[in-house]
């Protein structure tokens, strides 16, 4: 059987940048998770011809045991650098269950800290070349589990339950927007819809019923942030791993955040219409690129 949860897409940056032409310098993190950056071609190629983009750089190395960001060298990069013109930072992380949760949230913490950090990189020669306020994080399945995560806040705890990550303040005020493509929001209603699915749910979160509803988004609350952020939820009606329970789930949390925080926080935008395709196949399609490319232009334009 498939599984869509840890074993899934990889999270996926578009740094809203200053200039497109990015360089960057080889950096290796202690926990190993690759990060590499794709770049905007100078011209835009003409419609009968392939897009194409060219790797700037590699933030740090491949890891053992991490999902590939070559499974998307000649799908969705190409189709989301093409149709937003933004360059794109795709992040690894380590997999379970050799690697459990927290594992997976803390490689894609380090990449955003990475991509946020004021502080200049070699490569940028003096002068910072992107908005390090402006950060577009796009995540399909798993990855849009990781995208909430980094909007959100766990519910308050107190030892010995203390949370088991933290969410940099730079990082979390870098985020311009979070799009999250067929996820999982909520693993007490996964586990209650899709009962075979336990097994690798246990291998990243456990088995215990308290820390899986502790460490569901769709349950959690609005984090101490500065300005705010916008969210797109989408889902393909074809997908034969995960039905609208879980995106309906995530959208009636936020909106009923939302509602008691004000417009000021943001704002969420669904679209259960615009996808094609079973659950693998709606990162490799052009209706994801096109529905995160329209949402991003529409962000741009409010702010």
């Amino acid at each position: 059987m498939h599984r869509p949860f840890p074993n899934s897409t990889t999270p996926f940056v578009l740094p809203s940048l200053l200039n497109a032409t990015l360089a960057d310098a080889l950096r290796r993190s202690r926990h190993r998770r690759s990060v590499a950056l794709w770049q905007v071609p100078p011209t835009r190629p003409k419609s009968s011809q392939p897009f194409r983009c060219a790797r700037q750089a590699d933030l740090a190395p491949s890891c053992p045991h991490a999902e590939s960001k070559s499974d998307f060298t000649s799908t969705l990069v190409p189709n989301l650098v093409g149709a937003t013109h933004l360059p794109l930072a795709v992040v690894e992380y380590r997999l379970a269950p050799l690697h459990p949760h927290p594992s997976q949230i803390v490689d894609v913490l380090s990449a955003l800290a990475i991509l946020s950090s004021p502080a200049l990189l070699t490569a940028e020669s003096g002068s910072l070349k992107w908005s390090r306020r402006s950060l577009y994080l796009v995540g399909h399945s798993a990855g849009a589990f990781m995208a909430a995560t980094t909007l959100l806040a766990p519910p308050a705890l107190t030892a010995p339950l203390l949370p088991e990550f933290a969410v940099p303040p730079h990082v979390r005020s870098a985020l311009a927007g979070i799009a999250c493509s067929d996820g999982i929001y909520d693993l007490p209603s996964l586990l209650d819809e899709y009962p075979d699915y336990a097994g690798f749910v246990a291998d990243a979160f456990g088995s215990d019923p308290e820390r899986l509803t502790r460490e569901s988004p769709a349950r959690w609350r609005l984090a101490d942030r500065c300005g705010p952020v916008r969210v797109l939820v989408v889902h393909s009606r074809e997908d034969e791993l995960l039905t609208l329970r879980q995106p309906d789930k995530f959208v009636a949390r936020i909106e009923a955040l939302l509602k008691d925080a004000g417009p000021e926080w943001g704002s969420i935008e669904v679209d259960y219409d615009s996808l094609r395709g079973k659950h693998d196949e709606v990162p490799v399609g052009h209706e994801l690129p096109a529905a995160v490319a329209k949402w991003v232009n529409k962000v741009e334009a409010a702010r």
